[in-house]
Formats: structure tokens, sequence, C-alpha cells
């Protein structure tokens, strides 16, 4: 049986530039089955990687770096301000397995047995006194697979942000510009892997949560397929459309993680034969950041294995509108039954503990209660999802012709680099809702979508995402991994 890194192995045996053509072509790309190992047979002659070479500090664009050190207490190392202070443990990895002499971290809405969990907010923390007694699945997979829990990382209030902002605990660095601000709402545990401060962390993507982050701060990520990691043991947002990732310097180390959380889960085994550019996702973009990514996509020089590689997916990037009607519309059917999903969620202890938000979050939630007593509204929007929806599976599925085809979409992961910290409060939130329109695609659809460090602009990093069909997750880290090595 074989998995994604297997089919990365395979990938790396031919010829960067002729490699996937010749693979779909005569069908050598290995079937991913459930249980499968993602490392342990990458072929690779060179010493820089194996499947039990530890990795931290460091690292852009692929490039394998050296393991970070575990000191007595790991918050005496500068996290940059990503982690909670209300539990400075660490919990011990087992003595062996596949991740052992990592480190990590986990999002403070990811239960570990034995702490509190704070979800960004005081009110939370001090209405839920009592440790917890079992750690979320991902959790204890990753410290059954011998890596060792450093801490866990500050978010944005009950992770209801893009920003990275938290009124009460203050804004985690970017790592890669401190002017900037570090993305949210998984920022603590973006930051703590950008600084070094550990190998890999755990987050939460709703709307974005995992992949703007890793866009701003120069990082792989995953959103994985809805409903794919367990979420047993989460603070929920919008439980539709809530969703496990992690982010990591290293392609290969991402491939590694995924070994293990998407081990006893159902992949898809159908590699992709199309690589699809969205037109109307990168009309979104500020013109430097869709000149830059679509440079390594489009231009056919020497100097793009990038393209050449997607181009021996199809012959060529093929461009497509992903939405005839406008993305705005598809952001808006999101924005509503997010919102009503969270009521749903949240609004019961919101009413009983009026817990006191961030002023922009503070209104976003009672938006979100305004939406929920819209029933005819969300009702339409729920219609309006199903159309989208199977829009998303059938570009994804089939090729003009109806043919069965399965495609990689591509898309700018934000519009621009990260803000800067001090842009007024009715930019910022102009600025969240056109970063929302790029990636509500894959939060509606349930899709998985990986973030690539793919280009610089203005000295900040800038995303490329990766989007596949449901069941692809290893798919697309096998393939971040082959556009890493061809940056």
């Amino acid at each position: 049986m074989y998995s994604s890194t297997q089919a990365y192995g395979c990938y790396r045996r031919l010829s960067c530039a002729r490699s996937v053509r010749r693979l779909l072509q005569h069908s050598k790309v290995p079937i991913i089955r459930p249980g499968d190992s993602i490392l342990n047979n990458i072929s690779i002659n060179s010493p820089k990687f194996s499947a039990s070479t530890p990795r931290g500090g460091p690292g852009r664009m692929g490039q394998t770096s050296t393991p970070c050190a575990l000191s007595t207490s790991a918050h005496d190392k500068d996290a940059g301000g990503a982690l909670v202070t209300h539990w400075e443990g660490t919990v011990e990895g087992a003595d062996k397995g596949s991740l052992h002499g990592l480190t990590f971290v986990a999002k403070d809405n990811l239960a570990v047995k034995g702490v509190r969990t704070g979800a960004g907010n005081p009110t939370w923390l001090s209405t839920h006194p009592l440790p917890e007694e079992a750690s979320n699945p991902a959790v204890q997979a990753l410290l059954t697979a011998g890596a060792t829990l450093v801490g866990k990382a500050e978010m944005d209030e009950l992770a209801f942000s893009l920003n990275g902002q938290n009124v009460h605990y203050g804004t985690p660095l970017n790592a890669a510009d401190a002017a900037r601000i570090p993305g949210g709402s998984s920022s603590g545990s973006c930051t703590a892997v950008a600084v070094g401060f550990c190998d890999f962390s755990l987050g939460t993507d709703t709307a974005g949560s995992v992949r703007v982050p890793a866009s701003y701060q120069g990082l792989y990520g995953i959103r994985t397929t809805h409903g794919r990691c367990s979420l047993e043991g989460c603070v929920p947002l919008a439980p539709s459309f809530d969703s496990l990732g992690w982010f990591a310097r290293d392609a290969k180390l991402m491939c590694q993680i995924g070994d293990v959380l998407l081990a006893d889960t159902s992949p898809n085994p159908r590699h992709f034969k199309r690589c699809i550019v969205g037109t109307d996702a990168f009309a979104l973009a500020n013109e430097s950041t869709r000149e830059a990514l679509l440079g390594l996509i489009s231009r056919d020089d020497n100097n793009s294995s990038i393209h050449a590689l997607l181009c021996d997916l199809s012959g060529s990037p093929e461009d497509v509108q992903l939405a005839p009607g406008g993305m705005q519309g598809w952001k808006e059917v999101f924005r509503v039954l997010q919102m009503a999903d969270i009521w749903h969620a949240l609004g019961g202890w919101i009413t009983e503990n009026e817990p006191k938000f961030g002023a922009d979050v503070d209104g976003r939630f009672k938006m979100s209660k305004e939406i929920d007593r819209n029933t005819t509204k969300v009702n339409e929007c729920k219609q309006t999802k199903s159309a989208i929806v199977e829009r998303m599976i059938n570009l994804l599925a089939m090729d003009a012709e109806g043919a069965d085809s399965p495609a990689v979409l591509l898309v700018p992961t934000t519009p621009a680099p990260a803000p800067l910290i001090d842009t007024p409060a009715n930019e910022l939130d102009d600025f969240r809702q056109r970063a929302f329109s790029l990636t509500c695609m894959a939060s509606l659809a349930g899709l998985p979508q990986v973030n690539i460090p793919a280009a610089t602009v203005d000295g900040a990093p800038v995303g490329l995402g990766l989007i596949g069909p449901r069941g692809t997750d290893e798919h697309l880290l096998a393939l971040a991994v082959e556009l890493s090595a061809a940056m």
C-alpha cells in the first residue's frame, strides 16, 4: 500500500519537468489507502532529509533546518508572544515514533488532558475552570507518535477573526515582518513555528485561520478536508466549516505530520490530472501579488521550473472562472451561513455569561445573532451553497468535456501581504472581507487547501493556495513538496 509521500518519491525519480505528466499518463502514481505511511518510502538522494531527521529553527521554501532544542523550561525561550500564560508546562511524547524528537504547540481551543482551555477569551477560561479530561485526538496522536507538546498557543477570541490581534492577550509577532499583523485566528500557532520556538503546530481553520497566517508569515499550512480529522475536544466556532490544520517551515515535515493525523481516515485515491487557475480569484489580489504569483505559474523560461512542473499536469495550467456570478456572492453566502452556525454553537454561552469581547469581535457576534434570526435569508443561502458546492466539485472532478479528470486549483491564499499593525480598523475590515472572498471557496465546499510560501511582495511573504477535491489532502501535501523543490 502507498501514500502521498510515496507518490512524492515517485515524482522525484522522474525529472522535474516531465514528472507529473508521465505519472498521470502511465498511471504510476500509487493509490492512497487508509493507514499508508507518508514518509517512510521517500526516495531522495539528499543528506538534507530523511524520515527520522528532526527539524526546527527558521527555514524557508522547503529547506531543512536544525532541531529546536528543548530547554528545562520551554517557556524560557522567546516564542514571540505566541503562548498562553495560564499553562506553562510540557507533555512529553512517546519514547519512540515517527515524530520522536520533534516539538509542537497546540492552539488553545484544542483540549489537552490535564490543562484548561482558554479559547482566547478570559471569560471562557473562567467559566471552564476544570482541566480537560482527555486530549483532542490529533494532540494525542502526535504525542503517541513521539512529538513533545511544549505549549498552548494564543488565538483570536473564540477563533472569530483573521487578524491575530487579541484585545485581552496582545498580538503575537509576525516573524516575517514585525510591522505587520500575524494573521489569525491560529496566530500563536503560526508564530511559534515561524520564530523557531517549535518544529510544527496545530491550528483550526474555519474561514482561513490556518491558511491566512501561513501566507502572512511564510509558512506551509493546511486546512484539511472538512470532517476528515476529528475535532472532538475542540471549542467550536462554526462546526459546519471548522477543520483541523497544521503549520511547518518544511513541506516534507507537513507530510510527516500528515502521516500521523491522516493515517486512520479515508483518502481520495484519484491523483491530479489537471491544473486550473482561478482567474476571478487572482483578480481579487493586489496587482503586485497577482503578478508575483502568476509569474511563477505562467512564465515558460529556464527560471520557472514550477511552471514546467504544472504544465506537465495537462500541457499548461487552464484558466477558469470559478464564480460566474461573482466571488462576492460566494463570500456573502459563506458569511451568512458561518454566522448563523456560530450563534448556534456559542450563542447560549454568550447570552448566559455576557463575556467582554474586543470591539470587532463583539460586533461580529452581534451580527451573528441577528443573522441567525433571519431564517429566510439563511435558508436561501443554504440553497445557494448547494449550487456552489456542486460547482466546485464538478470543476475539480471533470474536464470541459465532462470526463473524469481530477484537478488541483491554484489561487492566491490572501489578496496581499499582511496589513500593517497600524492599519485603520475600517481598512483592516475591508481587507478581511477581500480575504474572505478567497478563503470561502474551500470552506463552503469542505475542501482541503495547502498554502505554499511562494513569493515576496514589498518585502513580505505571500502564499499560493492549492485546493483539491475532498480527501486529496495527501496529494496536495505531496505536490507541495515537489513545488517547494522547484522553487
